[in-house]
C-alpha cells in the first residue's frame, strides 16, 4: 500500500465541500425568525442529505484508532437524527407533536458538539 503525500488528495478532502455545504443549508433552514417560508423547509432537507451523505460516502481509511471511530460513529449517529428532523420538518410525525423537528434537531446538536469537544480535548 503507498501512503498518501498529498492531503487534499484523500477522499475526506475531496469531499469536504459536501460537508461544508450541508451544515450551511441546515443552519439557513432552521432559522426560526423566516420559518414561515416553505422554500427553508426544502434547503434545511438539502442540507441535512448532505451533511448525511457526506458521512456515509467519505472513505475514512483503513487505520483509525478507536477515538477516531467513535467520532465517526458519532457524526453519524448525529445525521440520523437529523435526518429524522427533517422527516419531522415536512409535518410527517405531527401526531407526536407539530414542532417535533426542533427536538430532534437539538438532541443532532448535543451529540455533534460532544464529539467536536472531544476532538478539542485529544488536540
Amino acid at each position: 500500500m503507498s501512503k498518501r503525500t498529498n492531503p487534499s488528495a484523500s477522499p475526506k478532502a475531496k469531499h469536504q465541500w459536501l460537508y461544508m455545504l450541508g451544515a450551511s443549508l441546515t443552519i439557513l433552514g432552521a432559522l426560526p425568525i423566516i420559518q414561515g417560508s416553505e422554500v427553508l423547509i426544502y434547503i434545511y432537507a438539502l442540507g441535512v442529505f448532505a451533511y448525511t451523505l457526506y458521512y456515509l460516502i467519505c472513505d475514512w481509511g483503513i487505520k483509525l484508532d478507536v477515538f477516531e471511530q467513535r467520532i465517526i460513529r458519532l457524526n453519524r449517529f448525529a445525521s440520523v437524527l437529523l435526518l429524522v428532523s427533517a422527516v419531522a420538518r415536512f409535518g410527517l410525525l405531527d401526531n407526536y407533536g407539530q414542532n417535533l423537528w426542533i427536538f430532534f434537531l437539538g438532541l443532532a446538536l448535543v451529540f455533534i458538539l460532544y464529539a467536536n469537544i472531544l476532538l478539542l480535548i485529544k488536540k
